[in-house]
């Protein structure tokens, strides 16, 4: 029996959220049904449900996991401090540290989502090596594809906008696109998220537009009728948003942040990560050169199939199979 801790559904989106969905989505599709018991809670009330359920392995989204006398699988899906030092504060940093030596010492099976995050897991913890498994997050990317379909043609020259979505961290990069508007003033920025009180200023100051809430329909037709989808982001250990834009048609300028080049292949412009003016200049370029636009919008579409969610989750089932049966 195999216990997945699926948390991450009772929350807001994100890509936690979009993993733990597609998972159930190839247990029901591989008519697993019968064999995944789904828990939700506190750790402690994980570990109850687990042992009640006569669970043999255990599944979590995330790198904290409950005590348990059957093997864990974890997933650890970016680790920012690695890269960028303590972006995200010395206590998130610290805690990710805790984590990791808890996953290095105790995991039967280390998830991750890109080849950089295991590199990232590798230079602090070289000895899992053997326990460490690249499975990349399964996309769907039909409902952003229908979206665009249904798009009542070009927005005129005026409403034009360029997005950015997932403003929820300082990783992401959001006071680098504010910079970046102020040099490319004759742009429409709109930002989706909730970016922190010092960068949301920042934002507004350089006269871009933040929504901060917006329901996953809502979020479908921004990134549909978006001129071009920025993606500015220091750290990224998968990255669904650029994957997304591409499904709609959408140009893409990111960064080489993280796992970014792996995600996006050659179907984006890539910038490096905390440079200003090189985000600016490739914003430019995309919007005023239609055949880069036109060979992006092609390379894209493609791309947003790289990432089928039943293959995913097979390669997840196969670590999990072997995490529950060791040889």
């Amino acid at each position: 029996m195999i216990g997945v801790d699926v948390n991450p559904c009772q929350g807001p989106p994100g890509g936690v959220r979009r993993m733990v969905e597609g998972w159930m989505a190839g247990f029901a599709a591989a008519s697993n049904a019968s064999s995944v018991r789904y828990l939700l809670g506190s750790r402690p009330a994980l570990a109850r449900e687990a042992r009640s359920a006569h669970v043999t392995v255990f599944v979590s989204p995330y790198q904290a996991f409950p005590r348990l006398d059957v093997p864990v699988v974890v997933t650890v899906h970016e680790l920012p401090f690695v890269r960028c030092g303590p972006i995200e504060g010395r206590v998130r940093a610290a805690v990710h540290r805790y984590w990791l030596r808890r996953n290095a010492r105790e995991a039967a099976a280390i998830v991750v989502p890109s080849i950089a995050t295991r590199d990232d897991v590798l230079s602090l913890h070289p000895r899992t090596r053997d326990r460490v498994h690249v499975v990349p997050h399964g996309f769907d990317p039909l409902p952003w594809r229908k979206a665009a379909e249904s798009r009542k043609g070009p927005a005129s020259e005026d409403r034009a906008y360029v997005l950015a979505v997932g403003a929820t961290s300082r990783r992401k990069g959001l006071d680098v696109l504010a910079d970046a508007k102020a040099l490319v003033t004759d742009l429409r920025v709109v930002v989706v998220g909730t970016p922190p009180r010092d960068v949301d200023r920042r934002l507004r100051a350089a006269g871009i537009e933040v929504r901060r809430r917006v329901d996953d329909q809502e979020l479908v037709r921004l990134v549909a009728g978006a001129h071009l989808f920025v993606h500015p982001a220091r750290s990224e250990g998968f990255g669904f948003p650029p994957l997304e834009a591409m499904a709609a048609g959408v140009p893409v300028v990111a960064t080489t942040g993280g796992s970014m080049p792996e995600i996006c292949g050659d179907a984006a412009v890539l910038v490096p990560p905390g440079d200003a003016d090189a985000l600016a200049d490739a914003m430019r370029r995309v919007r005023d050169d239609t055949t880069l636009r036109s060979r992006l919008i092609a390379a894209g579409r493609l791309r947003a199939d790289a990432f089928p969610i039943l293959p995913s989750f097979m390669r997840l089932l196969d670590v999990v199979g072997a995490a529950e049966n060791p040889r």
